[in-house]
């Protein structure tokens, strides 16, 4: 009966009633324009270029080893030649991680040598990964080339973030030079 305003003759402008419709249209109002938020978000992250091609890949996240580094890296590509075997394989690229996981493997990095009296160093996400892994996910270069096996020397890539991070001014700038 309060709701409804039996008994009483006055009409009151700040009656609970009022009040209430209020704040259910408030919180309806919020409720709306958070749905709308969230759904420009998910469309928008749903289309953003990631800078790889995730089409008709499976990735296999397969156990870590902890010992012999080397040893480890044969079997991984013993088990790649026994996979490109199957029916329906195309390639098969190794990774330490699978693409949209979160990269536990970080470290400092910079550039060798440093300029004077700066301290560039940095810490980055760091990824192992074989030479076929850039040509499977079709990875997009703005300058440089994939992996090749020139030497026993470590080869990096680096992406914008980090060549920024560093110092460099440009990629031009950043290529062939030593990092550690």
């Amino acid at each position: 009966s309060a709701l409804k305003k039996e008994g009483t003759d006055q009409i009151s402008k700040f009656s609970i009633r009022n009040i209430l419709v209020t704040f259910q249209f408030l919180i309806s109002s919020v409720l709306i324009a958070g749905t709308i938020v969230i759904l420009t978000q998910i469309n928008f992250m749903t289309k953003q270029d990631i800078g790889i091609n995730v089409t008709n890949k499976i990735a296999i996240d397969i156990p870590n080893y902890i010992g012999d580094n080397d040893k480890y890296w044969q079997l991984l590509k013993h088990y790649k030649q026994d996979l490109l075997k199957l029916n329906g394989v195309e390639s098969v690229a190794i990774s330490s991680e699978v693409p949209g996981d979160e990269v536990r493997w970080t470290g400092g990095c910079r550039p060798v040598p440093t300029k004077e009296g700066s301290n560039n160093s940095v810490t980055i996400s760091k990824l192992s990964l074989d030479k076929d892994y850039l040509t499977m996910y079709e990875n997009k270069f703005l300058i440089g080339r994939n992996f090749e096996k020139l030497s026993d020397t470590i080869y990096t890539i680096i992406n914008k973030t980090a060549m920024l991070s560093m110092g460099f001014k440009s990629p031009q700038e950043a290529i062939n030079k030593n990092i550690r």
